[in-house]
C-alpha cells in the first residue's frame, strides 16, 4: 500500500503550514507593493486619487499570488483560493493592529475584503488550468 503525504494525521498540519506560509508571504509582498505605490504617488508618477484604491489593487494582486501558489501545491483550487483570500485579509488587519497598537472596527475596508477574497479565488481557479483533452 502506498502511503500518501496527505493521508493520516499530518495532512491537516501540512495544509495549515502551506496556507500560513503563503499568507505571510503575501502580506509582506503587499507591504512592499504599498510602499512602492506610496513612493510613486509622492513623486507624482501616479495620480493622488490612486491612494484610495491602492490597498485594494495591491491586496488583489497579493491574494491572487497566494491563492495561485497554495492551490498549485494543495489542489482543491476553489476552496483553497477562497480560504487563502480570507486568511490574507485577516493577517493584513492583524499586522495593522500590531503596528498601530489598536484595532478600529470602522477602518475595515469592504473593498479590500472583496479584493482579497476575489484575488485568492481567481488565483486558485487559475491554478486549476484548463480542461484536459483525451485522445481516442
Amino acid at each position: 500500500m502506498v502511503r500518501n503525504e496527505d493521508s493520516g494525521a499530518g495532512g491537516g498540519y501540512r495544509i495549515f503550514k502551506v496556507l500560513l506560509f503563503y499568507s505571510l508571504f503575501s502580506v509582506v509582498l503587499c507591504v512592499v507593493l504599498l510602499m512602492i505605490c506610496s513612493v510613486m504617488i509622492a513623486h507624482e508618477l501616479l495620480p493622488e486619487g490612486f491612494i484610495k484604491t491602492a490597498p485594494a489593487v495591491c491586496g488583489f494582486i497579493c491574494a491572487f499570488i497566494a491563492g495561485f501558489s497554495s492551490a498549485k501545491i494543495l489542489g482543491k483550487t476553489l476552496l483553497t483560493g477562497f480560504i487563502q483570500g480570507i486568511s490574507f485579509f485577516i493577517m493584513l488587519y492583524f499586522a495593522g493592529t500590531i503596528v498601530f497598537m489598536r484595532f478600529i472596527a470602522s477602518d475595515l475596508s469592504l473593498s479590500l475584503l472583496l479584493a482579497s477574497i476575489l484575488g485568492g479565488t481567481v488565483g486558485g481557479l487559475t491554478a486549476a488550468g484548463g480542461k484536459k483533452r483525451r485522445n481516442f
